[in-house]
């Protein structure tokens, strides 16, 4: 079975009552995709096995992991938060 078989089955797909449908919007459903497409799509890589330099870095070097807990407060304490990650930025090369 074709990728416009797969197209056909996601667009025929219907969409709970109570949403709107945007203009142009396809709505596919992953827990409804048939095993014909996910066969067509290929196997899973091994995500272990990949080299993914870039990527590595960020998480490694770049980022700022802030659970959501955190980020659900008032905006003095968004401030605080930008104050911090502001801070580190400018003193990154100390905390080396």
């Amino acid at each position: 079975m074709g990728s416009d078989w797969c197209r056909r089955e996601a667009s025929r797909r219907t969409i709970p009552e109570g949403i709107t449908k945007a203009k142009n919007a396809k709505l596919v459903a992953i827990m409804d995709v048939s095993a014909a497409c996910a066969k067509e799509a290929g196997p899973i890589p091994d995500y272990e096995k990949l080299y993914l330099p870039v990527a590595e870095n960020f998480c490694a070097k770049e980022q700022i992991t802030i659970i959501h807990n955190v980020l659900l407060t008032d905006r003095t304490g968004i401030q605080m938060i930008i104050n911090a990650i502001v801070k580190i930025k400018e003193n990154a090369d100390e905390l080396r």
